[in-house]
């Protein structure tokens, strides 16, 4: 599993919708604006709030993202 966590100005931001290809489920941030993903190996794209965030290999990705609900990729 890898988490990914989302946030705008150092606070967690719930209510962002989240998907991953491969996958029809769309995830929703939880209070602290987290959210776990399941990922297989191989090539991902995540989206946040209909936006590309991160597309590449799963093996590539920390164990856990930050991301801002723009997609913007955040430094750990």
């Amino acid at each position: 599993m890898r988490p990914c966590r989302f946030h705008d100005g150092g606070n967690g931001v719930a209510g962002q919708k989240v998907t991953a290809s491969g996958s029809d489920t769309e995830h929703v941030t939880s209070a602290d604006g987290s959210v776990s993903l399941l990922l297989e190996d191989g090539d991902v794209t995540i989206s946040v709030n209909g936006a590309q965030a991160y597309k590449g290999a799963v093996g590539s990705l920390k164990a856990k993202e930050r991301f801002g609900k723009d997609g913007t990729r955040l430094a750990a």
